[in-house]
């Protein structure tokens, strides 16, 4: 895996993913996981907020050249092909928010965004599921 972290460094812009350029002389935490035969995927954290975080997640070739291509800092998890980022509006969770990416084979897309409206404390989770994109995702095994 030598040179990957330089690769990933050079794909975003500087200061896009804090966790590619820590403060301290430790290497960042990488975590990949297999897409297919000849990609993975590589993450790392980003960005912290007050309650929210995003994590930055590339689409690699298993060996090098590693070929990033930068896929978001937002999302916050990873299964089985999907990207999700789930975010409050407010620490009390009375504004909610989340968007899924889902591996094609080549890429992902974005496959969902959903809202919970304004924060006006209803409930917590949000009053309401404002959906903004909705697809139905086929998967052939």
């Amino acid at each position: 895996m030598r040179g990957l972290l330089e690769e990933l460094r050079k794909s975003v812009e500087e200061g896009n993913c804090e966790g590619l350029a820590p403060a301290s002389s430790e290497a960042p935490t990488l975590v990949l996981d297999a897409l297919s035969d000849n990609a993975m995927l590589v993450s790392t954290e980003c960005w912290r907020g007050a309650y929210n975080t995003g994590s930055g997640y590339w689409a690699v070739n298993r060996s090098a050249p590693y070929a990033p291509c930068f896929i978001t800092t937002d999302a916050d998890h990873h299964d089985d092909g999907v990207l999700s980022s789930f975010y409050k509006g407010r620490a009390i969770g009375d504004c909610i928010g989340s968007d899924t990416s889902t591996w094609d084979g080549l890429t992902f897309i974005h496959t969902s965004t959903t809202a919970t409206g304004m924060c006006r404390q209803f409930a917590v989770g949000g009053a309401w599921d404002f959906p903004t994109l909705v697809s139905d995702v086929q998967r052939t095994r």
